[in-house]
């Protein structure tokens, strides 16, 4: 419950729009006011289980679009709480998944081209020895996640 205030009390960074939502009803609104249009397109990893619990395959990429989207992460809180942000210079894309228990399912994933603004102490940077500004950042978004796309 602490960091869910933390997050949403820290500044955005750069370019980011931000905000936390506490229904369905709500993100719906916020995210397409921050998209600017009526027609969105929702996309949802879909795996047979936790992402962490068996290695997977990237066996295609049946979508991939350098639009707008919000990004809504359900976070942990006593009621509903969703932390929503639309970056720039964001690519996202559905990739279709193969488990190595032969299980099949599809992860939204989510390509940071521009990390400069980023804080350097980020674990990302750490976890693969780089910095701010360098390679794009690229992860799939577990199910708890819902990402909001312009349908245009």
């Amino acid at each position: 419950m602490k960091q869910t205030l933390q997050v949403r009390e820290s500044p955005a960074i750069s370019g980011e729009i931000r905000y936390c939502t506490t229904s369905l009803e709500s993100m719906i609104d916020d995210a397409t006011s921050t998209l600017g249009t009526s027609g969105v397109s929702v996309l949802e990893t879909n795996v047979p289980c936790n992402l962490n619990s068996q290695r997977y395959s990237i066996t295609g990429i049946p979508f991939q679009s350098k639009s707008g989207s919000v990004i809504c992460h359900g976070r942990p809180y006593p009621y509903a709480v969703y932390y929503c942000h639309q970056s720039q210079h964001t690519t996202v894309a559905l990739v279709s998944l193969k488990g190595d228990d032969g299980s099949i399912g599809e992860a939204v994933t989510v390509c940071h081209a521009d990390t400069t603004w980023w804080s350097p102490q980020h674990f990302v940077f750490k976890a693969h020895n780089v910095k701010p500004g360098g390679p794009p950042i690229c992860h799939l978004l577990p199910g708890e996640n819902v990402l909001w796309l312009s349908a245009n």
